[in-house]
């Protein structure tokens, strides 16, 4: 299928900072989302969902949710000027399910490019976009020693495994406090009833996606973006990114970016540059398979940490941020402008194209 859909990547004036500690916290990335929303209020919209896990040692936070939609504003002066309502696509997205930080702020560097950047107004004005952006604030909030994928990464202030407490096959056996507990029950933390209640309050969303970040040494190949699908259709979409994002990336920094990427092709054909690999995949119990429940297409979609085809091995650099910020904000349009809408359209009532 021809994918007309194109690709922005960011200029020097766009450039997004490096991830520092003082910004692996909940508080800090709220605080970026709040000033977001009260530079586009218009645009943007708060809703506490409830407070978090909470433990003798650790104290709950709320769990923020995040609406990015711009209002009716087409006007039917003929019928007393009333605003015509308009139902637009909407797109669920999740971050900070593990503590992932990379991931987390690449999703929000998105945001502020749809929200401020003229080159996306085709996402802005075509899509509601809804954002859970710390899905388990134990995981992000609580620090880990050595590595960002120790086991209490994934975990919540019960030792539950989020990603694995949902209730399509839900993962069972194992301890509190091991890597993919899934708990005693599906949905038995109030983090993943959270996020299990905005996806049935929104069964026409067209998409869940849920960000996360990955360091590609441990992958195949270099992939600088790495997509693990419930479904074929968002299997496909993360496909058509990566080859276009690739490309677009070769374009710009041509031949330097080609050597980079050579240090880490395994088993790819000689002119293979494809940045990515897009899998139907999904583990026991995980949030994009829960979103197929209620009829959306789910999808995993990570970033590298440290690209290392661009950056060198450094977590959280400023290229990390400013390319997964060109990820995310792709992905929104590709997924748009992939998307079928004959069978979501709202027609006028006794019109003859109402059939």
């Amino acid at each position: 299928m021809y994918d007309p859909a194109p690709i922005t990547l960011l200029d020097d004036s766009r450039v997004k900072p490096a991830v520092t500690d003082s910004d692996k916290k909940c508080s800090a990335i709220y605080a970026k989302y709040r000033a977001l929303m009260a530079a586009h209020p218009k645009y943007i919209t708060e809703t506490n969902m409830g407070k978090s896990t909470a433990s003798d040692t650790f104290t709950a936070v709320d769990m923020l949710r995040f609406d990015f939609k711009e209002p009716d504003g087409l006007t039917d002066e003929y019928y007393n000027s009333a605003k015509v309502h308009e139902t637009k696509p909407k797109i669920i997205f999740m971050s900070g399910v593990h503590r992932e930080w990379f991931g987390v702020w690449g999703l929000y560097y998105a945001l502020e490019e749809i929200a401020t950047n003229p080159e996306f107004d085709d996402v802005r004005r075509n899509a509601h976009i809804i954002v859970i952006p710390c899905a388990n604030p134990y995981g992000l909030d609580v620090v880990v020693a050595n590595s960002e994928f120790e086991t209490a990464s994934h975990v919540n202030a019960n030792g539950v495994a989020i990603h694995n407490n949902f209730g399509v096959n839900h993962r069972t056996g194992g301890s509190p406090g091991e890597y993919n507990y899934g708990g005693t029950a599906p949905y038995s933390e109030l983090e993943t009833q959270y996020i299990d209640a905005v996806m049935a309050e929104n069964p026409d969303a067209v998409a869940f996606v849920s960000c996360h970040n990955n360091d590609e040494s441990t992958m195949f190949g270099a992939p600088v973006i790495w997509a693990s699908s419930a479904t074929h259709h968002m299997c496909n979409v993360a496909f058509r990114l990566i080859d276009k994002l690739t490309k677009a990336w070769i374009e710009k920094y041509g031949q330097t970016l080609k050597d980079s990427i050579d240090q880490y092709k395994i088993n790819m054909d000689a002119e293979d540059y494809r940045l990515g690999r897009a899998m139907l995949s999904s583990s026991y119990g995980t949030e994009q398979l829960n979103a197929t429940k209620y009829g959306i297409q789910g999808v995993n979609l990570e970033i590298s940490r440290r690209m290392k085809v661009f950056s060198g091995s450094t977590d959280g650099t400023s290229e990390v941020m400013t390319h997964g910020a060109e990820v995310y904000a792709n992905f929104m349009r590709t997924l748009l402008w992939s998307y079928d809408h004959k069978d979501k359209k709202e027609y006028a009532p006794n019109l003859p194209w109402s059939e």
